[in-house]
């Protein structure tokens, strides 16, 4: 019996694909290359060495990345988040679209020269099965569709959590921020491509104006940066990571994120002392931690507030040309 049901199974799945197979859009995709499996699997192949490679590196190179100026470290970080991704993508591109008509060629004669001296022997040349061709084509866009389904979801959340700050707030031109009536303190940037900076009437309450203006131009530093974005879109790239490496390249992004801003708020007000006071302050009077676990609300306080305040108190000299020169030699020797 059950071998009838999955004989039943299979034949509809077939008579499935056989009728896409027929559509307008499977006879649009079908023969674009037959090089499209291949491409597939030289992409995440190239993903995933290149994911435990940057795992591998990245535990030699960690302390000397967390030496640059949080600026730099930012954009250090991002390039290690991006590269599996990138590589994968890259590399199954040139190999789908290999052929003599291309200057690159990944697959056809890569690393052959059409002579009776090569050594190499040529690839062997062959037709994907349509009904393959179109199964993986069809996993593909699936995968696809899901993740944008997740992030349109994830999206549509944080609208939501915008929507209702915004419903039980009013804007303060003066301050550049939207005034919270709750008694609790808070301070948060809401918002994915239109950030905007909140503050409760219980936080400004317990802090004097020069404090309330650090506060503020912490959290609109993060506005400015649009580092909820960042935030999202490395949260949803940084899965192509191994685990332990996509968490330890998020807690470093983040506290780099935190440190530019504290850094412009230290230049904007009354310097680095002033601000890791408030930052101490404003955590022991922080209770209101709703809006901790999404990427797209940025608050002033967290898990980073120990290693945030032992970096404002900490004299850091200019980023010069030779420490520079030094901190890409030093890299250069880890990686090596």
């Amino acid at each position: 019996m059950q071998q009838g049901r999955t004989l039943r199974c299979s034949t509809v799945l077939k008579n499935l694909l056989l009728l896409v197979e027929r559509s307008w859009i499977a006879n649009k995709l079908i023969g674009l290359s037959s090089n499209f499996l291949v491409a597939l699997i030289v992409g995440a192949s190239a993903l995933v060495t290149t994911a435990i490679l940057l795992r591998i590196l990245y535990t030699g190179i960690r302390s000397l990345i967390l030496t640059a100026p949080p600026v730099w470290r930012i954009a250090i970080l991002l390039g290690l988040v991006l590269a599996p991704l990138t590589a994968g993508t890259v590399l199954a591109l040139l190999t789908g679209i290999s052929s003599f008509d291309y200057v690159v060629d990944f697959i056809t004669h890569h690393c052959h020269v059409a002579n009776a001296g090569s050594t190499c022997l040529p690839h062997v040349q062959f037709q994907l099965d349509p009904l393959l061709e179109l199964s993986a084509i069809l996993v593909v866009t699936g995968l696809v569709a899901a993740a944008a389904a997740t992030v349109a979801r994830q999206v549509a959340k944080w609208n939501r959590i915008k929507k209702s700050l915004l419903a039980t707030s009013r804007y303060c031109e003066k301050l550049e921020a939207h005034i919270i009536d709750d008694d609790r303190s808070l301070a948060l940037c809401a918002g994915i491509l239109k950030p905007m900076v909140f503050i409760s009437n219980g936080l400004m309450r317990r802090l004097t104006p020069m404090e309330n203006k650090i506060v503020l131009a912490h959290e609109q530093a993060h506005a400015r940066r649009h580092d909820g974005l960042l935030q999202s879109v490395v949260r949803c790239v940084s899965i192509c990571h191994l685990p332990s490496m996509r968490r330890q390249l998020l807690d470093d992004l983040g506290l780099a994120t935190e440190q530019a801003c504290d850094d412009e708020a230290a230049r904007r007000t009354n310097g680095r002392l002033a601000v890791a006071e408030v930052i101490i302050k404003v955590e022991r009077l922080h209770h209101h931690r709703q809006w901790d676990n999404l990427s797209s609300v940025v608050t002033l306080v967290g898990s980073s507030v120990p290693a945030r305040i032992e970096y404002l108190l900490n004299d850091h000299a200019p980023f010069s040309r030779k420490r520079l020169i030094n901190f890409v030699v030093r890299g250069a020797v880890f990686a090596a």
